[in-house]
C-alpha cells in the first residue's frame, strides 16, 4: 500500500476521525452483531472503549487498527486475544460503504500481527450469505460451521430446575475435554481444538481459567455416571447476560432441563442472550421452548496460522498476502 492508504495501530489522535467516521451513514458494521452488542443494543462505534483500546499496551490483550487514506479514517477493526494467547478473535469491523479493500487489509492486518505474537488461530464471524465471506476467504478465513444469537427478556426472579449443575472445578479440565470432544464434530474440532492444549486456550477470559476467577465469567459441570455431561459459561457485562452450553449428544434429549438448569444461575432483571451453533439442534430447539428467540445468524469462520505435521505437533505457517492483488 501507498503512504497515503495505511493499516495503523490505533491511536488517541485518531479518535477525532473516528467520531466523524462513526458519523457517517456509510460506516457500515461487517462483523455480525455479538454479544454484548447485539443488534437491539447500540451498534455504533463505542469510542469510549476504542479510547481505552488506543492507550492500551501494544502487547495486550486488546488491539484496534484503523485503515486511513485520502479521505481520513475509513476502517476499524478491533481484536481480542484470548486468554493463552494461542487464539485472536476479530470482535468489530466497520468499514467506509463496506469497501472490500479496507476489509481486506484489516483482516490481513490482524492476521499478520497474531502470527508475529505467536498465535495459531484467529476467529471471525459474520452475517450469514454476507458479500464479505469471499474477501475472508481471500485473506485466509474459512467458514466452518454457523451459529445463532438468542435473546430472552430478563428473568423475574430465580429460574425452578430439577437438575442443577455444579460449579466447574479445577480437576475437571480432562473430563470437559473429553465432553467436547463428543459433542463436537469433527470439522469444527479441527478449526478449533485437537488437543487438550488447544482447548484449553479457547476460553475466552483474559486469564486462564481457574476457579476463583473474577472476570464476570462462571463455568458449571453436569455430572453423569462416566464424567461431565453438559457444560455451561455464564458471563455477565452490566446490563446483560450471555450463555453458552455444550451437552453430549447422549443426553440431548435432556436439553430441557439443562437449559433450566442454566438460567437457575441467570442473574434476574438483566437480558439474556445465548449461542447455539449448528450442530446444536436439540439445545436450539429446547432454548427456544424456553422463551429464546433468534436475533441474528452467522458464519463463523478460522483463519489457521499453524499447520499440523504428522507427529501432531505444530508448525507456523506464514499468512497468505492479498492485499493489493
Amino acid at each position: 500500500m501507498t503512504a497515503k492508504r495505511a493499516v495503523r495501530s490505533l491511536k488517541p489522535t485518531h479518535l477525532v476521525a473516528l467520531r466523524a467516521f462513526d458519523s457517517r451513514p456509510s460506516c457500515v458494521q461487517v462483523t455480525a452483531p455479538s454479544w454484548p452488542r447485539s443488534t437491539d443494543a447500540d451498534a455504533r462505534l463505542s469510542l469510549w472503549s476504542l479510547l481505552s483500546h488506543s492507550v492500551a499496551h501494544q502487547a495486550g490483550r486488546r488491539r484496534a487498527w484503523v485503515y486511513v487514506d485520502e479521505g481520513g479514517v475509513n476502517g476499524v477493526l478491533v481484536g481480542r486475544v484470548r486468554s493463552h494467547g494461542l487464539v485472536w478473535d476479530v470482535r468489530h469491523l466497520w468499514a467506509d460503504n463496506g469497501r472490500e479493500e479496507v476489509v481486506a487489509a484489516l483482516l490481513q492486518r490482524i492476521c499478520d500481527d497474531a502470527l508475529q505474537r505467536g498465535a495459531r488461530r484467529i476467529f471471525l464471524e459474520l452475517p450469514r450469505d454476507a458479500p464479505h465471506l469471499l474477501v475472508a476467504r481471500r485473506v485466509g478465513f474459512q467458514q466452518y460451521t454457523e451459529a445463532a444469537l438468542l435473546v430472552h427478556p430478563p428473568l423475574d426472579g430465580p429460574s425452578p430446575s430439577s437438575w442443577r449443575p455444579r460449579p466447574r472445578a479445577r480437576g475437571d479440565e480432562q473430563a470437559l475435554f473429553q465432553l467436547y470432544t463428543a459433542a463436537v464434530p469433527a470439522p469444527a474440532r479441527a478449526a478449533e481444538a485437537m488437543t487438550l492444549e488447544e482447548w484449553a486456550a479457547l476460553h475466552k477470559g483474559v486469564r486462564r481459567w481457574s476457579p476463583r476467577q473474577l472476570a464476570g465469567r462462571r463455568q458449571f459441570v453436569w455430572d453423569g455416571p462416566e464424567g461431565a455431561v453438559a457444560w455451561l459459561e455464564v458471563a455477565e457485562s452490566g446490563r446483560s447476560q450471555h450463555l453458552e452450553w455444550l451437552v453430549h449428544p447422549a443426553y440431548e434429549r435432556r436439553c430441557d432441563e439443562v437449559v433450566a438448569g442454566g438460567l437457575s444461575y441467570a442473574q434476574p432483571r438483566l437480558r439474556l442472550y445465548a449461542t447455539c451453533r449448528a450442530y446444536q439442534p436439540g439445545l436450539r430447539t429446547a432454548l427456544e421452548r424456553a422463551g429464546f428467540e433468534p436475533v441474528t445468524e452467522c458464519a463463523v469462520l478460522v483463519c489457521q496460522l499453524a499447520v499440523r505435521v504428522p507427529d501432531r505437533a505444530l508448525a507456523v505457517a506464514a499468512v497468505r498476502s492479498t492485499i493489493g492483488g
